[in-house]
C-alpha cells in the first residue's frame, strides 16, 4: 500500500538545527566552504593577497551563497528548489490547446 502524506508548510519533516536549516542544508554549506577553501589555496599559490581577504572572498562568500540558496523560506521551498522547478518546467514540452484561424 503506497500512501502519500502531505506535510503542512510550517511543520518540519525532519530535524532542523535552525529554522529552515537541517542536516541537508548544513552539508551543502560545508561542501561550498570546502570548495571555496580549495579554490583559495590554488589562488593563493598564484596571487599574493592578505589572508583575511582570501577567507572572506573564497570561504565566507560561497558559504553564505549556499546558505541563502538552500534555506527554506517561510512559505515553503528554498530558492534552489524553485530554480530547479523553473528549469524543469522550461524543459518540458508545452501543449497549446487552441487553434489560430487565419483571416483571409
Amino acid at each position: 500500500m503506497d500512501e502519500e502524506f502531505i506535510i503542512p508548510t510550517n511543520v518540519s519533516s525532519g530535524f532542523e538545527m535552525l529554522d529552515g536549516i537541517g542536516v541537508k542544508e548544513i552539508i551543502n554549506i560545508l561542501i561550498a566552504a570546502a570548495c571555496g577553501a580549495g579554490i583559495m589555496l590554488i589562488v593563493r599559490m598564484i596571487v599574493v593577497m592578505p589572508m583575511h581577504y582570501a577567507v572572506v572572498g573564497f570561504i565566507v562568500t560561497p558559504s553564505a551563497f549556499a546558505y541563502f540558496l538552500t534555506k527554506r523560506g517561510p512559505y515553503g521551498p528554498s530558492a534552489l528548489s524553485v530554480i530547479s522547478a523553473v528549469i524543469k518546467y522550461l524543459k518540458e514540452q508545452k501543449r497549446y490547446l487552441y487553434i489560430i484561424k487565419q483571416s483571409s
